[in-house]
């Protein structure tokens, strides 16, 4: 019994002692960490930040219109800062840029809407986005002019084959009858009148359901070009108020021009992608992914454009600074890190769509951070939007925790993670979810733009960054 006592005493000792080495490894372990972090955050510079929003949303970008000249300038900007700082292009992407083909949307000229009498006297003109714009869709007229009668739709019952008075006629629809169809009732309505020159129809722009913003934007979702008919009929939605004048003039029997010049066009344009590679032979084929959208929806015809601050120079200029950030202090990551600036995600996330169908990298083994609208002057938490949970969100939550970050989580797909993620990646969209203060307008500028804010969310991806790659 007493060698079974010592035997005990013995086993229990060297129990304590491996549990405190334990211990004291992990506090080192921890306060090494630390260290790293601090080292790498004495490097950030809002200033750095400040600089990339307000050249990226200057007038020679003009708002960045995937397709656009501009829009190659903002590319090639980015690609300039990576090759300066001396990231690697990663293997088959020339110079940073990965290029790919898509259909993008110009808008010749300012769109017109005005009213004109029997002696085609003009007697009203309205403005373009303050009052009305034209929707960009399949089977609807996008080039040309119609001028005609218009014909208040009072019921839904008017809409039918059998009513005389559609024929050859601008179709004004009440939001009630607009709310209670789907868009399938119109073609229909559309394919048995088909001398019907256009739908005008009204929209609440204080309506939070209908328009998150409170007023209209510059569309620049790409339709089908097979699917364009300018041959068939004009859509345009325009605002109560508007309305209202324009069933008073449809009472006095007067007429409505409509003018529209959008051009749809097969583009060559880029995502621009360059990488730190890991130095672990063990882990260097796991990839850490800090992306962010540098497209914008462009100039408005009407002597404004878009300057996209917000959205998304922010998240652009936080890519652009860990970037330089972890080449400043010649940090060797063990894992592979990878900095995208996706292109063409205004018009349905089709950059990352086609970046995620020919990454440089195994997506199985990725985990992308992507920053779409950070850093606003609000009150609003850092948003972790993806469109399922995963490591990467349990992940990120925890060291905001640690950092203090105010956060939540929604569910979603309008950010360019929707695409990592069904090709198999794990991908988190950090943004900030104001669409108050200027989104898609002329009023997103770098005013509205919290630059210490900046600091604390580049501050956090290095963060990440330290805890999981190095």
């Amino acid at each position: 019994m007493k060698s079974m006592n010592k035997k005990v005493v013995s086993i229990a000792t060297s129990i304590i002692l491996a549990a405190s080495f334990i211990t004291g490894c992990n506090k080192t372990n921890n306060q090494d960490s630390q260290a790293v972090f601090n080292n790498i955050k004495s490097e950030t510079k809002i200033e750095n930040m400040s600089n990339t929003i307000k050249e990226l949303t200057s007038e020679k970008y003009e708002g960045r219109l995937t397709g656009s000249l501009e829009n190659k300038m903002a590319g090639d900007f980015i690609a300039e800062h990576f090759k300066k700082i001396g990231l690697q292009s990663p293997k088959d992407i020339n110079d940073f840029m990965q290029y790919y083909k898509q259909n993008t949307i110009k808008m010749k000229n300012r769109p017109l809407m005005k009213t004109f009498d029997s002696s085609n006297n003009i007697l009203k003109e309205y403005q373009f986005l303050d009052n009305f714009y034209f929707t960009l869709a399949a089977h609807r007229k996008i080039n040309g002019v119609v001028a005609a009668p218009m014909y208040y739709v009072s019921k839904e019952s008017d809409l039918n084959k059998d009513n005389k008075e559609l024929e050859n006629r601008v179709l004004l629809i009440p939001k009630e009858v607009y709310l209670n169809k789907n868009i399938s009732d119109f073609d229909n309505i559309l394919n048995l009148v088909p001398s019907i020159k256009a739908l005008v129809i009204e929209r609440d722009k204080n309506d939070p359901k209908q328009f998150e913003a409170g007023y209209f934007m510059n569309p620049v979702n790409v339709p089908s070009p097979t699917s364009i008919n300018n041959d068939g009929t004009f859509m345009v939605m325009c605002d109560s108020p508007t309305f209202l004048e324009l069933k008073a003039s449809a009472e006095k029997e007067q007429s409505l021009y409509l003018e529209a010049s959008y051009e749809i066009e097969t583009k060559e344009v880029a995502n621009i992608v360059g990488m730190i590679p890991g130095s672990d032979p063990k882990l260097k084929d796991e990839y850490i992914m800090i992306s962010c959208h540098y497209d914008h929806i462009g100039n408005n015809m009407n002597g404004t454009y878009n300057p996209g601050a917000f959205d998304n120079a922010s998240g652009t200029s936080v890519m652009m600074e860990v970037a330089r950030i972890l080449k400043a202090k010649d940090i060797k990551p063990k894992k592979s890190i990878i900095f995208v600036a996706f292109n063409g995600e205004e018009n349905g996330l089709i950059g990352s769509n086609k970046f995620a169908f020919n990454p440089p990298c195994d997506l199985s083994k990725t985990v992308d951070i992507n920053l779409d609208m950070v850093a606003g002057k609000n009150d609003l938490p850092l948003t972790f939007y993806s469109t399922k949970d995963s490591d990467l969100i349990n992940d990120l939550s925890v060291y905001a925790d640690k950092l203090k970050i105010a956060h939540d989580k929604k569910t979603g797909n309008r950010s360019d993670h929707t695409s990592i993620e069904d090709m198999g990646g794990q991908a988190v969209t950090l943004t900030e979810w104001d669409m108050k203060s200027g989104y898609h307008s002329p009023k997103d500028t770098i005013d509205i733009i919290d630059t210490k804010e900046l600091g604390k969310i580049a501050d956090f991806i290095c963060y990440y960054i330290t805890n999981k790659a190095l």
